[in-house]
């Protein structure tokens, strides 16, 4: 995603909070759903995919979220 690949995944486990449906990649429940994802995928826009990836899991975005949350906590 980081360098603007759409991701077909399951939506299990962490994935359907990295992945945005239909906008940064193609989630599935099921085997089906899944592979109707393999159509739609050409309609993902790649560079709003890297900028999701920039604007939430840069090294220096999650230092500072990080950060936040270890200053939250010593108060």
């Amino acid at each position: 995603m980081a360098l603007g690949c759409p991701e077909l995944c399951f939506a299990r486990g962490v994935v359907p909070e990295l992945i945005l449906d239909g906008q940064t990649g193609c989630l599935g429940h099921t085997l089906d759903d899944r592979l109707s994802g393999n159509g739609r995928i050409g309609e993902i826009d790649r560079s709003r995919t890297h900028l999701h990836v920039q604007s939430n899991f840069s090294a220096r975005v999650v230092a500072e979220r990080y950060a936040a949350i270890s200053r939250s906590l010593q108060r």
